[in-house]
């Protein structure tokens, strides 16, 4: 994750293809966003200044330290996925926005915050919880088989 100095606004998905193809175009120092983001990251002018650290890594859960004296704008190296993917600034969720076309990008104001991506998708617990009720039942039956015949019983025939 780094901090810009520079947010370049534009029309569409294709420009900013088109522009991120441009010789001039410094992804360190600059980002490019599409208009449609303009009421989430819009009102920032970035310095550049703000130092990140990455604290933490798992698969559905990202954290991060950032200190900045002035508000500022970071672009994180992992793909742009509002579908599920959810940011948060000291544990208050806030929104993020798809920059250079791929990566993520976030407003963060001044000051020392804990910056997090957390994957929460409601249909994942969903699943998780019938494949685990699932699980159990195959299991309590293979044990109950494993008794029954341990016990030289058959089960009733239907």
């Amino acid at each position: 994750a780094w901090a810009i100095k520079d947010i370049l606004w534009v029309k569409s998905a294709d420009e900013e293809i088109k522009l991120l193809g441009d010789a001039e175009f410094d992804p360190a120092n600059s980002v490019i966003i599409d208009e449609r983001y303009k009421d989430i990251a819009g009102n920032v002018v970035p310095k550049g200044m703000a130092e990140i650290t990455m604290t933490g890594y798992k698969a559905n859960h990202i954290s991060y330290e950032c200190n900045s004296e002035e508000d500022d704008f970071v672009v994180f190296s992992e793909i742009f996925y509002d579908k599920g993917w959810k940011a948060y600034i000291d544990g208050k969720e806030v929104k993020h926005v798809r920059v250079n076309y791929i990566l993520r990008g976030l407003k963060v104001p001044s000051g020392k915050h804990k910056i997090e991506f957390k994957f929460d998708l409601p249909i994942y617990h969903t699943a998780s919880l019938i494949s685990l009720v699932s699980s159990s039942i195959l299991i309590l039956l293979f044990g109950l088989t494993l008794f029954m015949k341990f016990r030289g019983k058959s089960f009733p025939e239907i």
